[in-house]
């Protein structure tokens, strides 16, 4: 139902129309459709030639490494600040994923880095 108001010379006359709409619908016959396997799943690639370990302290997101909270050969405990990283101007501590020794650093301060990067890598 539509509502138009014509407004003439100072007078105003109020018009109601109704339309109607009519839908079609084609009926075909209903047939079993054979259930189609879903499609198998792509695994992640990695930018690295060699894949991450387990150990290994990943980037969670791009960001800025503002400082690095540990040396090399150093022990941590689970839950030990690694480093931090700025993203999207806050500031968020990489905690140690497991208790172990710390290998390998592969950052610097200043650097920047992508998602999943590795950051440290730990036995």
């Amino acid at each position: 139902m539509v509502e138009v108001e014509e407004v003439d010379g100072g007078q105003s006359k109020t018009t109601t129309t109704t339309t109607k709409t009519t839908q079609q619908r084609k009926t075909q016959p209903t047939t079993k459709k054979k259930k189609s396997k879903p499609a198998p799943k792509k695994k992640k690639t990695t930018k690295d030639k060699n894949p991450a370990s387990s150990g290994d302290l990943k980037a969670p997101m791009p960001g800025k490494i503002l400082d690095i909270k540990t040396a090399e050969g150093a022990q941590v405990k689970a839950g030990d600040v690694l480093i931090i990283l700025e993203a999207m101007k806050m500031e968020n501590d990489i905690t140690a994923p497991k208790a172990g020794v710390v290998e390998k650093i592969n950052v610097t301060e200043g650097e920047n880095v992508e998602a999943d990067d590795v950051l440290v890598k730990m036995e």
